[in-house]
């Protein structure tokens, strides 16, 4: 049985033991906080605190180092102990970047970067030589050998194209301030050929590469993708991949033909319709006819109206024409004088019938001209254009007036004036009245000048032309004794003022002599041809002789080449109505 003594010391043992306990736990904490502290471990961030650092860069990847330490890559999130710290983020193929950050605790922070670039140097080379390069699928310029410096450092696909070679697609690494060297042997290409058997048989057949460059079907071409693309006119097109991948690949194509209708609305009601295609008879205008496409021509007429003509396209659907003919105004014999603006007059016109001239005979010079319709009255200059009327034109365009020559007045024609200026009158005349006015053609000129005449002269001889113009006469032969002149006398040796002599039998005058008159003829063209007053023909015809004109040159059907102007040189124009 212990004694109180006993237990007593047994219970101080007991405590002793616990406190020693106690006191090598409390020793061991603090060694391992001491050594945490030294070390930046959890014991520093528990005192001090800590914020959330966020760090991104484009591109991602690189190394986020702090304070020395490296912590990870972007995309990266973590815990920093607060205070200062030095950021450093490295990335192999771009230049090193540092920040310098500050946190407080529980404080988040986000830094976004773009890292500066770095570059090196890529020689690339080729065998055989010449071949065009791509980096990244952008061209480059030149060919191999080829040296791309700067070259931005990185990891990149570079692609050798040379006809005849296949493709080659290499990746490399270009590291910072190092050079790489590229060389690569091509292999010849594989060639293929695409035939299309089409219908209908004669169409356009062609590949087109993922460059976009086209090659006529049935040429060898690389293996690889393409797009075939066969068209033919009057059927839709078709398009479809193609993969040539063997030495021939045959493909049936089937075009389906383009149809269409015409609906044709024209004015007056009642008109005649007529529609032809080319290389066929016109045929009378149908609503329920279906035309293949392509262009087909309409013509509408009616009496009392300006036959029109359009052609149009025939497509896929109904096409719609809408025609409204212009009547005809005025009769034959009615005279029409335009007012200008400012007051001034345009030439007098008188109107002439609409006709044939069948009979084209003249001098020695005559020009003749077959089968000549006129399908709608015409209005022409009474006279020759005058000096006056030239100056309000000239006024107005600022243009000048042809020096006189001795005693002409504003009532004398104008002369030395040139096809172009000629040209130019009458399209201001056009803009100014709202009619239109043009240069005639020797076929209209003519037709005007007989007025219906069979002969070859007016008046029915030579002799009889001193009534109706100003001719190299018996007054000329006064005072050029050497000339060959006709055997009558017309009172003047020189252009006289216009509308002295007797009027043809639709009442034009001046027809014959005084001033030679421009046509829109070209010399060269078949006798009578409305050319385009546009096209350069080097010379053009003039009609009715002048002033110095003898026989061979005064006849209805008498013409000469002019490229110029000349003092013997006028002219007339034709209105439209």
């Amino acid at each position: 049985m212990s004694t109180p003594n006993a237990v007593a010391s047994r219970r101080a043992r007991a405590r002793a033991g616990r406190r020693s306990i106690i006191l090598l736990l409390l020793a061991a904490v603090l060694v391992l906080g001491i050594s945490d502290w030294i070390s930046d471990g959890i014991t520093q961030d528990w005192w001090f605190g800590t914020g959330t650092l966020t760090v991104t860069s484009a591109p991602a990847g690189a190394r986020v180092v702090i304070d020395g330490t490296s912590r990870g890559v972007t995309p990266l999130t973590l815990d920093v102990r607060t205070g200062h710290h030095a950021l450093l983020l490295e990335h192999p193929w771009h230049a090193d970047l540092t920040r310098s950050i500050t946190i407080d605790r529980q404080q988040q922070i986000e830094v976004s970067e773009v890292l500066p670039a770095a570059y090196g140097t890529l020689a690339v080379a080729s065998n055989p030589r010449g071949a065009s390069v791509r980096v990244n699928g952008e061209l480059q310029m030149g060919e191999t050998p080829l040296v791309i410096d700067p070259m931005v450092a990185g990891r990149h696909q570079i692609e050798f194209r040379l006809p005849k070679r296949e493709t080659l697609t290499v990746e490399i690494e270009v590291l910072p301030g190092q050079k790489v060297e590229l060389a690569r042997d091509l292999a010849p290409a594989r060639l293929g050929t695409v035939r299309v058997e089409s219908t209908p048989v004669r169409t356009r057949a062609l590949l087109r590469d993922a460059e976009g460059t086209e090659h006529p079907a049935g040429t060898r071409v690389p293996y690889g993708r393409y797009t075939l693309s066969v068209s033919a006119p009057g059927h839709d097109s078709v398009e479809q991949t193609v993969m040539v991948d063997m030495a021939e690949k045959t493909v049936t194509v089937s075009l389906q033909p383009v149809t269409g209708t015409l609906l044709v609305r024209a004015r007056p009601a009642g008109a005649s319709v007529s529609v032809s295609r080319p290389g066929s008879r016109a045929q009378p205008y149908r609503s329920d006819v279906v035309y293949p496409a392509g262009p087909v021509t309409v013509e509408v007429r009616a009496a009392g109206f300006r036959t029109e003509r359009r052609t149009v396209q025939i497509g896929a659907g109904e096409r719609v024409v809408d025609i409204a003919l212009k009547a005809i105004t005025g009769r034959a014999g009615d005279r029409i004088r335009d007012t200008l603006p400012g007051g001034a007059l345009a030439p007098a016109t008188i109107v002439l019938p609409a006709g044939q001239l069948t009979t084209s005979t003249g001098g020695e010079n005559a020009r003749r001209i077959s089968g000549a319709r006129f399908e709608y009255p015409f209005a022409m200059s009474i006279t020759e254009v005058t000096r006056g009327e030239w100056r309000v034109f000239a006024d107005a365009t600022g243009r000048s007036v042809p020096m006189p020559r001795e005693g002409e007045t504003d009532a004398h024609p104008v002369s030395r004036v040139r096809f172009d200026e000629a040209v130019a009158y009458a399209g201001w005349l056009t803009e100014n009245t709202g009619a239109v006015w043009r240069v005639p053609s020797e076929a209209e000129w003519e037709y005007a000048a007989r007025a219906g005449d069979s002969g070859s002269f007016a008046g029915g001889s030579a002799g009889a032309l001193c009534a109706f113009g100003n001719v190299a006469d018996r007054a000329a032969a006064s005072r050029f004794s050497a000339w060959d002149t006709i055997d009558c006398d017309d009172g003047a040796v020189r252009p006289v003022p216009v509308g002295q002599y007797q009027p043809n039998a639709w009442g034009l005058q001046d027809m014959i002599g005084n001033v030679a008159e421009w046509t829109s003829t070209c010399w060269d063209s078949a006798p009578g041809t409305l050319d385009d007053p546009g096209t350069d023909c080097g010379s053009r015809v003039v009609r009715g002789g002048s002033w110095d004109s003898t026989a061979s040159g005064v006849g209805y059907a008498d013409g000469e080449p002019a490229s110029r102007e000349g003092d013997d040189r006028g002219l007339r124009l034709l209105r439209e109505l």
